[in-house]
């Protein structure tokens, strides 16, 4: 098997990282803070250009230094309403970048979607980003029109409105949470009788249970392809309790990748008893190639089943990944994707 392309993923470190808007003014300019950031960097250290990145902060948390101008530019951009301020990468693509002695450097020409104040539209930045062995750390400066985001332009302390243009600098660190390269924990397997083969997980990824009353919950991947050469995707679900709990026998399943929802075109559902009477509840779940894509690129991966709810990490979810390139590395013919959806 070929080497993984080394990606590296990072949460947003809130004591690490803040965000300040400059306004201007008849009389002077004036700063607004915020240290209440928070996100996830996923970067591509050999091929920048599919890295991403979300980053989000409230837009009640920054502090400029008179409360009364605070007040005044949280009822403009009605934060109760539009609590968040949002950006996420569309597309990087490197000016500089190369190894350095403690990790990789250099600067990425970014396009992303801000969303503020109810509205999502495109923004560009050059971004100079930093990696060391165990951190991530950018810092990206670019302006935001008021009126584009329709955003009125109040009067302060000055009697006059402020400028249409605040001018961001936000500086973001995160410690690396997971290093991927090199081979996956996938197998590749062909069976001599039917001449199916399959490309699946050896082992089972953690997934984080939000609301289950369970004990724990894992992940398994796996692709096959028919003699036929026709790929089948699935997903498996497992949920292991001391009782059965319906997990099984959900008649709901919800799956949102960032902010799309991925629907099974198939769910099978099984459940075992193991030798220390622990059960186990197994959801599978089958989609499109386009769909097992989305699952496996995106940041944020959450699953709701009946009454339960989990979220799978970049990390439980390396095996796609891993799985995708097996398939588009060793097909012998381009793969279709299933076609029943």
């Amino acid at each position: 098997m070929e080497a993984c392309a080394q990606r590296v993923a990072a949460t947003v470190d809130s004591t690490a990282s803040v965000i300040d808007y400059t306004g201007s003014a008849t009389l002077h300019d004036w700063t607004g803070t915020s240290r209440d950031v928070s996100g996830t960097m996923v970067l591509d250290l050999d091929t920048p250009d599919s890295s991403r990145v979300v980053v989000r902060v409230p837009v009640a948390s920054f502090e400029s230094g008179p409360n009364r101008r605070d007040r005044r530019m949280r009822e403009v951009t009605e934060a109760e309403t539009y609590p968040v301020v949002e950006f996420r990468t569309t597309e990087v693509q490197p000016v500089q970048w190369g190894r350095t002695a403690g990790g990789h450097a250099g600067r990425w020409r970014t396009t992303g979607d801000l969303t503020f104040h109810g509205q999502t539209h495109p923004v560009e930045a050059e971004v100079s980003v930093r990696t060391t062995d165990d951190s991530v750390h950018a810092r990206a400066r670019f302006p935001v029109s008021l009126t584009r985001f329709d955003v009125e332009r109040p009067e302060l302390l000055w009697m006059a409105p402020i400028g249409d243009t605040v001018r961001i600098d936000a500086r973001v660190s995160g410690a690396i949470a997971s290093v991927e390269g090199g081979t996956g924990r996938i197998e590749a397997d062909r069976s001599e009788r039917t001449g199916t083969q399959s490309i699946a997980s050896t082992d089972l990824r953690s997934v984080i249970p939000l609301e289950y009353a369970g004990n724990s919950a894992s992940v398994y991947a796996e692709a096959r392809r028919s003699p036929g050469g026709e790929w089948t995707w699935m997903v498996a679900l497992y949920g292991f309790a001391d009782q059965p709990i319906g997990l099984a026998d959900a008649r709901t399943v919800t799956l949102t990748a960032d902010r799309h929802s991925v629907e099974p075109y198939r769910v099978e559902s099984s459940q075992r008893r193991l030798d220390d009477e622990t059960i186990v509840e197994i959801l599978r779940m089958y989609v499109t190639r386009p769909a097992f894509e989305t699952l496996a690129e995106a940041l944020t991966v959450t699953a709701t089943v009946g009454t339960a709810r989990f979220s799978a990490d970049w990390t439980a979810r390396r095996d796609l990944r891993r799985i995708l390139q097996e398939v588009s590395s060793h097909s012998s013919r381009p793969v279709s994707t299933h076609e029943s959806n």
